[in-house]
Formats: structure tokens, C-alpha cells, sequence
């Protein structure tokens, strides 16, 4: 009896001591995605190759999402990052967050007022924001970009197809193919691009400013 209950607390020590260690499996519900992401506090980690689902909500404050090589999908309305390397990427990302898409990765995301969008390095990126949203793309990447008013949007030696509303500030540059939306009031400023052309509201076609150029629509909020 004394030797059933000594191996009846090694095998509780150790299966405690695996819970502590990371998400090793399901039975932690949503804080442990599956045995290929693994999260350390508030930040977890998807391997290569593995397929990783993340509420962020659940998991805390100050969540990240570090996808190296996986595909992975992050949804959160509180505080969080989503960090794609090499992955596929997609989610909603609620208010003044950040995303990074990098090295090739193929990202599908939603944000919304306030946040921070980066597709770089190849990537291929889809991107829908909110208001006030700053949004880069470069290093030859593909961007598609919908974002709301007072937004800053760079494209820089990568293709760009983008719309802004009122009061957005889009820059085109480097070698950058871009088409440029406007459904309100924006500026364009074209320096160095293959081609950039620019709808303002009203306008029936888009207007190719060439390498250089700038362009201020008006238009209504």
C-alpha cells in the first residue's frame, strides 16, 4: 500500500511539473494551443511547421505571437503582437496593436484604430485597418492595404495596391509599384517609383505621376 502511494505522487509531481513547463497538450484548454506552440506566460512560440490557433484574451496581457515557419491564427481585443517569420499568418487584432510580417511569410490580418502594420522581406500581405493605422511595406513584398482615416502608409520597393480615407498620408518610393485610393481628403508623395498612380475622389481613372511626383486630393470625410 505505502509503495502505491509513493508511485501515485511521483506520477502527480511529474504531470504537474509538466504544466508548468509550457503547452504540451490540450488539456489546459485555450492557454495551450497544441503540443507545436508553446506558451511561456503571456508569450507563445509556434514551431516550424506546426499549426497554431491563439486567443490572446485568455492568455493575458501583453500576449505575443511568435510564428516561426507555422501557420498560425491570433484574435484579440486587449493588448497583443503577432510576429510571422517565414509563416502564414492571419487574424484580428483588435485596437493599438502591432503585427510584423517578415521573410516571406503570407499574412491575412485585420486591425483596428491605432495599431501597427509591417510586411516585410517578400512577404505577402493582405492588411485591413482601422483609423490612425501606420502601415509599412518594403523589401519587395506584395501589399493590400484598406485602412480608414488619418493613416501613414509607406510602400517601398514592393507593389502596393492601397485606400485610404480622410486625411492619410501615403508614400510611395524606391522602386514601389503603387495604385492609390482615396476616398476622402489624402496626400501622395511619389519618389523614386516604377509607377504611382492616384484616384482621388470624383475622379473616373487613376492619374500615373511617374517617378516623382505628389498629389493632394480633396474630398469629402
Amino acid at each position: 500500500m505505502l509503495y502505491d502511494i509513493s508511485k501515485s505522487a511521483h506520477l502527480l509531481a511529474i504531470t504537474a511539473l509538466g504544466f508548468a513547463v509550457g503547452c504540451g497538450g490540450s488539456s489546459k484548454g485555450s492557454e495551450c494551443p497544441g503540443p507545436d506552440c508553446v506558451c511561456t506566460a503571456s508569450s507563445c512560440v509556434c514551431e516550424p511547421g506546426a499549426d497554431c490557433s491563439v486567443d490572446c484574451d485568455e492568455i493575458g496581457a501583453g500576449c505575443s505571437l511568435d510564428c516561426n515557419g507555422g501557420d498560425c491564427d491570433i484574435q484579440c481585443i486587449r493588448d497583443c503582437t503577432a510576429d510571422c517569420t517565414d509563416s502564414n499568418c492571419t487574424g484580428n487584432l483588435g485596437t493599438d496593436n502591432d503585427a510584423f510580417c517578415r521573410n516571406m511569410s503570407t499574412c491575412d490580418l485585420t486591425v483596428e484604430n491605432d495599431s501597427d502594420l509591417e510586411c516585410l522581406g517578400g512577404s505577402s500581405c493582405d492588411l485591413a485597418a482601422g483609423n490612425g493605422a501606420d502601415v509599412e511595406c518594403r523589401g519587395e513584398s506584395i501589399c493590400t492595404v484598406e485602412a480608414g482615416s488619418g493613416a501613414e502608409i509607406d510602400c517601398g520597393n514592393s507593389e502596393c495596391d492601397i485606400t485610404v480615407g480622410s486625411g492619410s498620408t501615403v508614400g510611395c518610393e524606391a522602386g514601389a509599384i503603387c495604385q492609390v485610393t482615396c476616398t476622402a481628403g489624402c496626400e501622395v508623395n511619389c519618389s523614386g517609383t516604377v509607377e504611382c498612380n492616384v484616384m482621388c475622389p470624383g475622379d473616373t481613372e487613376f492619374q500615373d505621376l511617374g517617378r516623382e511626383g505628389d498629389r493632394a486630393c480633396a474630398g469629402g470625410t
